[in-house]
């Protein structure tokens, strides 16, 4: 996926993240137990992942694919105006539009729009809109006070609950046959996309498992990580699954997890009080 190049200095803001370290990954054969019921207070906490999740892995895969159809529209990398994509969700569809630079002005090339998921082309030459040069400006503001700064990352950008800001999401560039779960980073923009407001490291590094020919290993529960971020899994979790199409077992302070496709269950184990959650900025 094509990255974009950084913006200029902006003052953020952090928020102070936990300091333990999770175990190193590994593929669980033990037999995870029967799904329970979700702790008391987490049920808002899980659908608020679940929805996140599935717009994430939404973007990215629409961003993906429309970068392949470029490349294979000799596209790119021969237009040396391009600087980066924006997704936009449609009645129709999801669209993805290329920007990039004439002289002072940033313009909008080109359209890839997945209509029943067939991509199909369209060339423009025009001013970006002002949507576009917001969404623009929010991904180049939030990778520049990103903490992975100079680590190949893709970034997407969706709209705060409250519509008032931008939750621009930036993970560590997928590698071929590797499960990655760790490292993501929130940065919260103000919604002319020019200011942080918040930055949140989402989990600390938790490592890269290898998959077998795009497959879990056969006989295998799934990929357990842990987790000490928060006690129930993030929207992070929920990409990632729906990405490698892989059940993954999340170990929290609240218990174990498991995150397959669209649906997150409980599996019960060490018990945690909600008083022992993280402040809510981490979340």
């Amino acid at each position: 996926m094509l990255l974009l190049a950084t913006a200029p200095a902006c003052k953020s803001s952090s928020t102070p993240t936990d300091k333990a370290q999770p175990s190193a990954p590994a593929w669980r054969r033990e037999p995870i137990g029967s799904a329970q019921a979700i702790p008391l207070g987490f049920e808002p906490q899980v659908e608020r992942s679940l929805k996140l999740g599935r717009q994430l892995f939404l973007h990215g895969a629409h961003a993906s694919d429309a970068t392949s159809f470029l490349f294979a529209e000799k596209i790119l990398p021969a237009d040396q105006r391009i600087r980066g994509w924006v997704v936009l969700e449609e009645p129709t569809g999801m669209v993805v539009d290329w920007l990039g630079e004439n002289g002072t002005d940033l313009r909008w090339l080109y359209r890839v729009r997945f209509s029943e998921d067939t991509p199909a082309l369209e060339r423009h030459d025009e001013v970006a809109s002002a949507e576009q040069q917001i969404r623009f400006a929010a991904r180049k503001t939030a990778r520049e006070a990103a903490l992975m700064k100079g680590i190949p990352s893709n970034a997407i950008v969706l709209s705060s609950d409250d519509q008032q800001s931008w939750w621009v999401y930036l993970f560590y560039a997928d590698l071929p046959g590797k499960i990655g779960v760790g490292s993501e980073e929130r940065i919260v923009v103000s919604r002319d996309g020019r200011q942080v407001l918040q930055r949140q490291s989402l989990a600390p590094v938790a490592g890269w498992l290898s998959l077998d020919q795009g497959q879990a290993p056969v006989g295998t529960e799934g990929a357990q990580f842990s987790h000490p971020t928060t006690p129930w899994p993030l929207e992070t979790h929920v990409r990632v699954s729906l990405l490698h199409q892989t059940r993954l077992l999340i170990d929290t302070s609240a218990g174990l997890w498991s995150v397959q496709g669209g649906a997150i269950s409980f599996h019960g184990g060490r018990a945690s009080p909600l008083a022992a959650l993280l402040p809510s900025g981490n979340h």
